[in-house]
């Protein structure tokens, strides 16, 4: 029995190494979007949350009391 015989081929090894390759990069890849969804999410909230006190605060200046202006923050 030969050196050879004993061990996988070259090529089996690469497509080997290349599937996991891809297989690691696709959940990866899976995990940095559901990360980058999460975080536009939490800064699109935040912005959201900066615009209502903004519009608070203008209401507030107006003269408005505070229960109106607390409904009105919290969308009633």
């Amino acid at each position: 029995m030969s050196n050879q015989e004993l061990y996988l081929p070259n090529d089996y090894l690469n497509q080997s190494n290349h599937a996991s390759f891809i297989i690691l990069y696709g959940v990866c890849n899976i995990i940095f979007e559901i990360i980058l969804r999460n975080f536009l999410q939490l800064f699109a909230t935040i912005r959201n949350i900066q615009l209502r006190l903004v519009r608070v605060a203008k209401r507030l200046s107006q003269g408005a009391t505070a229960p109106e202006t607390s409904r009105f923050f919290l969308g009633g």
